[in-house]
């Protein structure tokens, strides 16, 4: 698993607190260094030293999840690829790598086979990610508008093609719309829950002294429900609801 020496795109990301710009650089590139020796704990802390500064950037998160990897830690590195991937879903490197970690789970997780179609369209949304497809939505929206007003305000110029290309035009940027509000919604985050400790049980209700239903192990994710106290509601995979002890889990 390589390390991507993404120093620049740190140094964006903290473009707007000049108080802190330089660090986050440093501490970037000794942590490719580290990485690049075989000390994957001291680079995983200085991947770690970058996200407290609050900066969000999938780089680090991948390089970080890549560290603990090779120091065993399976959940945690789970955890980062899937926050890297939330970050720049179109990364085929990222869901490589988090797709090799998950097969190393103990749980074996089997989902619903997707249409070959509706694998595309999703691979299609992932390369063109929200930003991108809320930006096309926007632009085709505005044509729309011009095409109108071309054809409305200026007398004597309304043609029916003027009509056809307002259809047309109207049509695509609602289907990019949608395909941008389920692309966002797919990625949302704070839904999901990974567990980081060798196995934990799943309860019942929320307190130690209900019944366990099933038996998580380490890097399965979970679809989280609700909060109580100390305690989070999810859901399995396969549907079955139940309730972890917050300190077992970390969100996504």
């Amino acid at each position: 698993m390589r390390v991507v020496a993404g120093i620049i795109a740190v140094c964006l990301a903290v473009a707007a607190v000049p108080s802190v710009a330089g660090e986050p650089e440093t501490l970037f590139r000794k942590g490719n260094e580290a990485y690049a020796s075989g000390r994957f704990m001291e680079a995983a802390g200085y991947y770690q030293e970058i996200l407290r500064y609050g900066i969000k950037d999938p780089r680090v998160e991948y390089n970080l999840g890549n560290a603990v990897f090779k120091q065993g830690h399976l959940g945690e590195a789970i955890l980062h690829y899937r926050r890297a991937a939330l970050l720049d879903p179109s990364d085929g490197e990222i869901e490589g790598n988090l797709t090799f970690a998950e097969s190393k789970r103990a749980d074996r997780v089997v989902r619903p086979e997707s249409a070959a179609i509706v694998k595309w369209l999703v691979r299609l949304q992932h390369r063109l990610g929200p930003d991108r497809q809320a930006g096309t939505a926007l632009a085709l929206f505005w044509a729309v508008i011009l095409v109108l007003a071309a054809g409305l305000v200026l007398p004597g110029r309304w043609k029916a093609w003027h009509g056809w290309a307002a259809v047309a035009l109207t049509v695509a940027a609602l289907v990019m719309a949608c395909s941008w509000w389920f692309t966002m919604n797919r990625l949302q985050p704070n839904r999901t829950a990974v567990v980081l400790v060798a196995e934990v049980e799943i309860l019942a209700g929320p307190g130690e002294n209900n019944a366990t239903l099933v038996v998580a192990h380490e890097g399965l994710d979970l679809v989280i429900r609700s909060f109580r106290d100390d305690w989070i509601q999810i859901a399995l995979p396969d549907g079955l609801t139940g309730w972890v002890p917050r300190e077992a889990v970390a969100i996504v």
